[in-house]
């Protein structure tokens, strides 16, 4: 009788713990990401003259593209559209509203803290944006925006995760049409990614 409940115990501790491999974080995932961007958050600050604050909805899905025991390499797609405020801060009587949307490609450098359950990463990402108000030292319509970030995704369990990042990001239209003198903004951005 003790024979059999340590076989039964093994036997369900081995197929908990394959199914546990299979439910635990992936790089290849899928979710949605809030963003929020302004040229000051807490005490870090760009200095700039111009406000130009955004709050934006992301569907992301991310891919390996090299995936080693403690280093990946990936890129996410992301569709964005947010809503954004204008203002000149020496002139208080400037204040737009607007919308933005977005189409990003990032690329990741990722490296495993406890694998399967946390990492962190750099990247950056670039793509074509829509903006329908804009400071006056940058010109209404399509833009590029580009970006540079830090992060962290860990894993909490049936399948999901859980991504973090903050970083910089530039927008301005490669000289295409004038004025060009670009929007620089900081960023936090944080959601849920579905393992695929």
């Amino acid at each position: 009788m003790y024979i059999n409940k340590k076989f039964w115990l093994i036997v369900v501790f081995y197929i908990s713990s394959i199914s546990m491999s299979y439910t635990q974080m992936t790089h290849s995932a899928r979710g949605v990401l809030f963003s929020y961007y302004d040229q000051q958050i807490e005490n870090f600050s760009l200095n700039k003259t111009y406000l130009y604050r955004s709050i934006s909805i992301s569907v992301s899905q991310k891919k390996v593209i090299v995936d080693l025991p403690i280093i990946a390499l990936t890129y996410d797609m992301q569709t964005q559209i947010g809503m954004t405020v204008i203002a000149d801060l020496r002139n208080h009587d400037i204040n737009e509203k607007g919308i933005e949307a977005a189409i990003l490609l990032g690329l990741n450098l990722e490296i495993s803290i406890l694998p399967k359950y946390w990492w962190l990463y750099v990247g950056g990402s670039i793509g074509p944006q829509f903006i329908s108000n804009a400071p006056i030292r940058q010109n209404d319509g399509f833009i590029f925006s580009d970006s540079a970030y830090a992060g962290n995704r860990f894993y909490i369990g049936n399948g999901k995760q859980i991504d973090l990042k903050i970083g910089l990001r530039h927008q301005s239209n490669a000289g295409i049409s004038e004025p060009n003198g670009g929007i620089n903004s900081l960023f936090l951005k944080g959601g849920v990614l579905f393992n695929l």
